[in-house]
């Protein structure tokens, strides 16, 4: 909102979402997703199984059949203590394990609030 003399006045407002529930430090030190690539590549998986942009109601329930089937057999396979495979690519393992210990050495002092800002900028690569 503008004033007379053509200032912005702002009000404050709480936030949307508390810290809590869009922080990713814990899930960084921990090793776990901080995206929801998981959803994504299940989105890419299904539309792929599909095979095209407007599939019929019954193309669409015989892919969800199949993916069940597929979900199926996976939850079998850890049962029976066979790992799951997912693919991860070297890039993104050395990313997570660089990320963690920069979010440790932080959280034991090692390093300051500027000094993890400037690590973490190194490893941003704008392509």
């Amino acid at each position: 909102m503008r004033t007379e003399d053509g200032h912005m006045r702002f009000r404050r407002t709480p936030p949307r979402f508390l810290l809590d529930t869009w922080n990713v430090h814990g899930a960084t030190l921990e090793g776990s997703a901080r995206t929801n690539n998981l959803c994504e590549a299940w989105n890419n998986a299904f539309k792929s199984l599909v095979g095209h942009k407007h599939p019929s109601v019954w193309t669409v329930v015989s892919c969800f059949e199949k993916d069940a089937a597929m979900v199926e057999a996976e939850v079998l396979r850890v049962r029976r203590g066979v790992p799951s495979v997912m693919p991860k690519r070297k890039k993104t393992d050395s990313y997570q394990r660089k990320l963690q210990t920069l979010c440790r050495e932080i959280q034991e002092g090692d390093k300051t609030p500027s000094e993890f800002l400037d690590a973490i900028g190194e490893l941003i690569r704008l392509d």
